[in-house]
């Protein structure tokens, strides 16, 4: 019976230990189902099993659809950063990007819930930077915080992967497609990549590179050329000041002009500089190199 006993005993202790270890590596696997690649950090558990499937399953289509990653991260514990800290070494020690190369800059943009600031963050990289400029972000953090206030995340975080979508692509659309080569072959910050091909300086013989424009200037000058010859070439009036003149009749009245004083006027001349014109967000560099724009609201 004490045999027995002893048998029971270790039968529990064996099956104590294998039951957790079960349990992991079934978690373990569904995470390699979902891919190498994760789209969503609920760190704050503000979403149920069904809901973070479906945001993943959403997050990595649109991710596909436009070549920049969506992702949501959620947390309580910042360990004392700001959001615009957080998020981008969040993101910079994830690598998180599209791209699967070795790039430096990575194309994501990003939805903080953080609970321990009382806001909601958007975190852009790479290409997105340029796709989603700075009101395209106040126009998502409208639709996203329809639903805030009701502290409804998944709705917002919909929100949040349905708006932006549909900003990239209408901004592809607009003016960025123009850059997208460009981009797949460029490794560096989208700060270097904005000064070289968006927001570039050029001198004054830049808009000669055309051969368009070069043909309309031609077209111009020599139009004004040829006008101003035509009326040179005109008949001169042989008419002068005594053709119509009374010689008999002339008076001359003599004046005099007094000078008293100079008054001088000054005016301002405005002198303000704008910017470079171009397209894409404003950015900064994170602490670790990167470029990242975004934005942010209280909740």
């Amino acid at each position: 019976m004490t045999s027995l006993r002893k048998s029971f005993i270790i039968l529990f202790i064996v099956v104590g230990l294998v039951i957790p270890l079960a349990k992991q590596e079934e978690t373990k696997a569904y995470g390699d189902s979902q891919g190498d690649k994760q789209y969503v950090y609920d760190m704050s558990e503000i979403f149920s099993d069904e809901e973070m499937e479906e945001l993943t399953a959403l997050c990595k289509k649109k991710s596909q659809k436009q070549k920049i990653d969506f992702a949501i991260v959620s947390t309580n514990d910042t360990g004392g950063k700001s959001p615009v800290t957080y998020s981008d070494d969040f993101m910079d020690e994830n690598r998180m990007g599209y791209e699967d190369d070795g790039r430096w800059d990575k194309s994501c943009v990003l939805l903080l819930f953080d609970f321990e600031n009382r806001e909601v963050y958007i975190n852009t990289t790479g290409i997105a930077i340029l796709c989603v400029e700075d009101d395209d972000i106040e126009t998502i953090l409208d639709d996203v915080f329809e639903y805030i206030p009701h502290k409804d995340y998944y709705n917002a975080a919909l929100e949040f992967l349905d708006t932006t979508d549909s900003i990239i692509s209408s901004n592809k659309k607009k003016y960025a497609n123009q850059y997208l080569d460009a981009w797949e072959e460029f490794n560096g910050t989208y700060e270097e990549f904005d000064r070289t091909y968006v927001n570039v300086t050029h001198n004054v013989f830049y808009s000669l590179r055309s051969p368009v424009r070069c043909l309309l200037i031609s077209i111009v000058v020599a139009g004004i050329a040829v006008t101003v010859m035509t009326i040179n070439n005109k008949a001169k009036m042989t008419a002068n000041r005594f053709t119509y003149m009374n010689k008999r009749n002339l008076k001359v009245h003599v004046a005099n002009d007094l000078y008293l004083r100079t008054t001088t006027r000054r005016y301002k001349i405005s002198s303000e500089s704008s910017g470079g014109g171009g397209h894409g967000g404003s950015f900064h560099s994170s602490g670790g190199g990167h470029s990242h724009g975004g934005g942010g609201r209280h909740m």
